[in-house]
């Protein structure tokens, strides 16, 4: 194992240096707002997620291939609604340039966000010491947009990334999880890709442009006035998610 981690550091240093190959990194991805309810993982929404990185260029996706609206209830009549199409959700990071742009959905329709990259200001926990997949991982924590989120991250790895939006430490991002438990970035698996493999790794597109702030606030006003529908109708009552599975849940 120990010869297998230097050869694989070694390779990806040379390879950076010459710009000729990125690291892919593959997450479990768990976002589920009711995690400490009883009966709760029936709300939790688990996508397998990709990130490709060569320090200065990154992205970050997952649900390609959805097929739209799904309805699922359970045995006690809840009901869990999510939305997904072809292209997906995707996260896309340009240091050089300063700017993240983003693919997401409110409920069926999809946006483009653009947004200036955010400077996340990291905590180094000295004690907050593990090992994942075989690197060794120092903890640093960072509160951003409505949530705390720890991250393990690995200086073997020199990469300015990590999953979604989390990125800004000296090392890949690893694992990472808000403090509630909310959110979950699960480590899967990593190798070396050439430029080749993930021509993927550009900013995405099939969608209506906007920025952060209206964004936040469409989707805000959509999910109002999606509740105040739903309790009109009569019998039945309507009890929201007391914590949102959003990433974020302020601006």
């Amino acid at each position: 194992m120990k010869i297998f981690l230097q050869s694989l550091i070694l390779l990806l240093v040379s390879v950076a240096a010459f710009g000729q190959a990125s690291v892919e990194v593959k997450y479990l991805q768990k976002k589920n707002p009711r995690v400490n309810d009883p009966g709760g993982e029936f709300f939790s929404n688990d996508d397998f997620a990709t990130l490709v990185s060569n320090g200065d260029i990154s992205t970050y996706r997952y649900g390609q291939g959805g097929e739209g609206k799904k309805v699922e209830k359970d045995d006690n009549n809840n009901i869990k609604i999510t939305y997904s199409d072809a292209y997906g959700f995707v996260f896309h990071r340009d240091k050089g340039k300063r700017k993240f742009i983003s693919r997401d959905l409110i409920k069926d329709q999809p946006f483009i966000i653009t947004e200036d990259l955010a400077e996340l200001k990291w905590e180094i926990q000295a004690d907050g010491v593990r090992e994942i997949g075989g690197y060794h991982c120092q903890m640093a924590v960072t509160e951003f947009r409505g949530r705390v989120y720890e991250a393990w991250f690995t200086t073997a790895l020199p990469l300015d990334a990590g999953p979604w939006k989390l990125a800004g430490l000296p090392g890949l991002i690893l694992e990472a999880k808000d403090r509630q438990g909310i959110i979950q970035f699960i480590f899967a698996g990593i190798r070396l890709v050439s430029d080749e493999e993930i021509d993927w790794n550009k900013p995405p597109r099939q969608g209506i442009s906007i920025g952060f702030e209206e964004f936040y606030e469409t989707r805000e006003r959509k999910d109002e006035e999606f509740f105040q529908k739903i309790a009109s109708y009569p019998g039945v009552t309507i009890t929201p998610n007391k914590h949102k599975g959003y990433f974020e849940v302020s601006h």
